[in-house]
C-alpha cells in the first residue's frame, strides 16, 4: 500500500530528476492522490514566470509534473486552482491546465480573460483558441465574451479584455460582431475593436 503523504512530502522537496521517480508511484496509487497534490500546488517551484511563451506545466514543480501525469483525471483538481487568489499561482495552475486541456476545462478558463494580469489573460486565450472550432465549448466561451464585449453594462476594463480575447481567438465568424462594436457609443471599445 502506497503512502500518498509520505510521497507527497518527497514530492514537494524534490529535483526535477527524483520528482521523476516518484511520480510514477503517485499515479500508481490512483486518483486518491489528487486531493492531496492539489492542497500542496505549487510546491516548491523549479522556474520562475516568464514574459514568453507560457511554460510546460510539467516544468513548474514536482507538485505540478504529478499533475500533468495524471492527464484527464486531474481536471477537476486543476480547475480550482485556476481561480485561487494568487495571480503567480494561477499562471503556474494555466501552465498545468494547458498541458492536460481538454473542453471540460474551458469554463474554468474563461475567467481569466479577465484575469487582473495581463500574461494570464494573454495566456488564457490562447488556449481556449486551440478549442476544436464546432466545440460547443468554444462556441459557449466565444459566446459569453461576445456579450461581455457587448453589453454597456459590464465594466469597461472587462469589455476591453474581452474585445482583445475576441481578436485573439482569429475566428472569422466574429467579423460582423466587431465591425458592430465600431458604433459602440464609448471611444475605448470603438478604438479596442479596430485595433
Amino acid at each position: 500500500d502506497v503512502d500518498v503523504a509520505s510521497l507527497l512530502a518527497q514530492l514537494t522537496a524534490a529535483s526535477p530528476e527524483h520528482a521523476d521517480e516518484i511520480i510514477p508511484l503517485l499515479v500508481a496509487s490512483g486518483p486518491d492522490a489528487l486531493p492531496a497534490l492539489a492542497q500542496a500546488f505549487p510546491g516548491r517551484l523549479w522556474t520562475l514566470r516568464s514574459a514568453g511563451p507560457l511554460i510546460r506545466g510539467r516544468d513548474v514543480s514536482g507538485v505540478a509534473r504529478a499533475l500533468c501525469a495524471f492527464g484527464a483525471m486531474a481536471t477537476g483538481f486543476v480547475a480550482p486552482l485556476l481561480a485561487r487568489p494568487d495571480g503567480d499561482e494561477r499562471y503556474f495552475a494555466l501552465a498545468v491546465a494547458k498541458e492536460i486541456f481538454t473542453h471540460e476545462l474551458a469554463p474554468a478558463v474563461e475567467p481569466l480573460l479577465y484575469d487582473n494580469d495581463r500574461e494570464i489573460r494573454r495566456h488564457a486565450a490562447e488556449l481556449l483558441r486551440t478549442l476544436d472550432p464546432a466545440s460547443p465549448a468554444r462556441r459557449e466561451v466565444l459566446d459569453h465574451t461576445l456579450l461581455r464585449a457587448r453589453s454597456e453594462r459590464t465594466a469597461l476594463e472587462h469589455r476591453l479584455h474581452a474585445i482583445s480575447a475576441l481578436g485573439a481567438f482569429a475566428d472569422t465568424d466574429l467579423v460582423p460582431s466587431l465591425i458592430e462594436l465600431l458604433e459602440d457609443p464609448e471611444p475605448t471599445v470603438q478604438g479596442a475593436a479596430m485595433a
